[in-house]
């Protein structure tokens, strides 16, 4: 029977998410962008607020779905990687010693 695997879009839309709040957080390193969010009576700072917030849930929303798929696969992907490697080293000879493993 076939586990949970990780998923390869949850990671793309983790980055996406990334991405969008990346770039309206970057507006604050540019002082043309921020003074006229900031200034009194504008009436942009609210609307950029609640946008900041919507992208941070969705980036929240996105790294929690892929935090999740990683665990759910972790444990099965690990134990095939342990079975693999113990199989490709069982029976070689030790460089150092000459002994076998064979466990």
């Amino acid at each position: 029977m076939e586990g949970p695997r990780p998923n390869p879009r949850a990671y793309r839309i983790y980055l996406v998410n990334y991405e969008e709040l990346a770039r309206k957080l970057r507006a604050l390193d540019d002082p043309g962008q921020w003074l006229p969010i900031i200034s009194v009576g504008s009436g942009a700072l609210i609307p950029f607020l609640q946008e900041v917030e919507r992208l941070l849930h969705n980036f929240l929303a996105a790294a929690f779905t892929l935090s999740s798929t990683i665990n759910a696969a972790a444990p099965r992907l690990w134990a095939e990687a342990a079975e693999s490697s113990s199989s490709q080293f069982r029976g070689a000879k030790c460089g150092t010693c000459g002994g076998s493993n064979t466990s």
